[in-house]
């Protein structure tokens, strides 16, 4: 039987996987866990992250995704400043 989820069951459900993610051995961020029709953003608004070398922490602001590429964009928290950064560089960040 199929149940309809209401929009805190998926929040709920994001929470518990993006928890589960191990980023500790230099993987990178995961942008969308899912695919097709059921690809959902594991990355949004309000999430924090912080470089790993400089140690600048970073709030994401948007989320763009054009199918194949996937970019955040994220306001400096010290400075204020919008920055654009592919997925594919999150790995030099890690959640905060």
């Amino acid at each position: 039987m199929t149940r309809m989820l209401s929009s805190s069951d998926i929040l709920n459900l994001i929470s518990k996987e993006r928890h589960k993610i191990d980023l500790s051995e230099g993987g990178s961020i995961p942008v969308f866990a899912g695919s097709g029709d059921r690809k959902v953003p594991l990355v949004g608004k309000g999430f924090k992250i912080r470089h790993k070398d400089s140690g600048y922490t970073y709030t994401c602001v948007k989320l763009v995704d054009d199918g194949n590429k996937s970019t955040v964009i994220v306001q400096d928290d010290g400075v204020g400043d919008y920055h654009a950064i592919p997925s594919e560089d999150l790995s030099k960040y890690e959640r905060m």
